[in-house]
C-alpha cells in the first residue's frame, strides 16, 4: 500500500477525506479510526 504524505501533529478537529472511485469500483480510500497514541493497525482492515 503507497501514500504520498502522512500527516502528524495535526490540531484537533474531524478529518474528512475526498477520494474517487476507479471506474472498475474500486474504493480508493479506506478511513480507520483508531484509540489515541494506539499505533497498532487491527488484522483485518477491509472484508469483500
Amino acid at each position: 500500500m503507497g501514500y504520498d504524505d502522512i500527516l502528524f501533529g495535526m490540531p484537533m478537529g474531524e478529518r474528512i477525506v475526498v477520494n474517487d472511485r476507479k471506474p472498475s469500483g474500486i474504493e480508493m480510500a479506506v478511513a480507520l479510526n483508531i484509540k489515541r497514541d494506539k499505533f497498532a493497525l487491527p488484522d483485518v482492515i477491509r472484508m469483500l
